[in-house]
C-alpha cells in the first residue's frame, strides 16, 4: 500500500468537505458551509467565541494568572 498516495487522498476529501455546502442534520435545519464562508459571515456580524477552557484538557497555560505564581 502506498501511504503517501492514501494521505493525499484524504486530504482532498477534507479539503473539498470543508468546501461544500450539504445538510448535516436535515431534519433539525442544521447544515454545513464552507469554512470561509463561516469566517466571513462571523466576521461581519461581529460574533465572538467564548472557547470554554477546562484547566485539566487546557494544561498548563503561560498566560494565566496560576502559572505566573
Amino acid at each position: 500500500p502506498n501511504q503517501a498516495y492514501g494521505r493525499e487522498k484524504l486530504l482532498a476529501e477534507e479539503r473539498a468537505f470543508l468546501r461544500q455546502y450539504a445538510w448535516q442534520d436535515k431534519e433539525h435545519t442544521m447544515a454545513h458551509i464552507p469554512i470561509e464562508r463561516g469566517i466571513e459571515l462571523m466576521a461581519q456580524r461581529e460574533m465572538k467565541i467564548a472557547w470554554p477552557i477546562n484547566a485539566a484538557s487546557a494544561g498548563e497555560n503561560s498566560d494565566s494568572p496560576e502559572a505566573a505564581k
